[in-house]
């Protein structure tokens, strides 16, 4: 992954399916995995799919987990946590006290938590968490699709259809967007998909098409081509869970 190491460029094929700004919003009037495979939806405050911005990374909230120390926690891409630059190449795991980490702020520049655990080490391990502060306002419904209803952990060759909500640069006027996963969910730790995703997308969430969390989007595999990386969860959030000794649930809600 390239420079730092932002997912890039935008599936021009996968484009050509996606209906025109008018249309995508008409379509958002009553939001469905199935029936509003893209979607122009607004998407704000701390929820999977919206906008965060950590020094100079620009990305997108994932997925919201409880803790067992009654603290909320949202995941990310790992290298959004290490702003200027992360390396790529030798890879990176850290973890910070609570209150020492990177700040995270919301789209509307309000401080809603800190990073507390991060990892980099290349497109295959790419995660990172936030512990958000008391009282800030979060819900754990995916923008646009709803859910996730579930964690998939499956392996498996079928072909699956996933719908993903982020920001990226290029194609922020159809955020809600969808994809295939051809070859199926055929790995434990990272899977790819073709559709649309650029810059600021990193960390946005993915769901099948029943609505189960599949992972977080962090790389582009070929530029301009739409093979999108994602990093699958269940892994992660068990390194994380013995890192910061403390237990992770993941937070559930219906598709819409």
């Amino acid at each position: 992954m390239p420079g730092r190491a932002l997912v890039r460029a935008v599936a021009v094929a996968a484009l050509a399916l996606s209906p025109l700004p008018a249309q995508a919003a008409a379509l958002c009037a009553t939001p469905s995995a199935k029936s509003n495979p893209f979607g122009s939806s607004p998407c704000e405050g701390v929820r999977p799919g919206a906008t965060l911005v950590s020094g100079s990374e620009q990305c997108s909230f994932g997925f919201l987990y409880q803790g067992s120390d009654r603290r909320r926690y949202v995941t990310t891409a790992g290298h959004c946590a290490f702003s200027p630059d992360p390396d790529t190449t030798t890879g990176h795991t850290q973890t910070w006290r609570p209150g020492k980490g990177p700040l995270v702020h919301d789209a509307g520049g309000k401080a809603v938590g800190r990073f507390v655990y991060a990892t980099m080490q290349g497109q295959f391990s790419d995660f990172a968490l936030i512990r958000l502060e008391p009282g800030v306002v979060s819900n754990p419904q995916m923008c646009h699709f709803g859910g996730p209803t579930s964690l998939t952990t499956e392996v498996h060759n079928r072909d699956v259809l996933v719908h993903h909500f982020g920001n990226g640069t290029g194609a922020d006027y159809v955020p809600a967007r969808t994809g295939d996963a051809f070859f199926g969910l055929y790995k434990p730790d990272y899977v790819y998909f073709y559709g649309v995703a650029s810059e600021g997308d990193s960390g946005s969430p993915v769901i099948d098409d029943s609505g189960a969390a599949v992972g977080l989007i962090t790389d582009l595999t070929t530029p301009f081509t739409g093979n999108v990386g994602v990093n699958r969860l269940a892994g992660h959030v068990a390194a994380a869970t013995k890192a910061l000794k403390v237990k992770l649930t993941l937070l559930t809600a219906p598709t819409l």
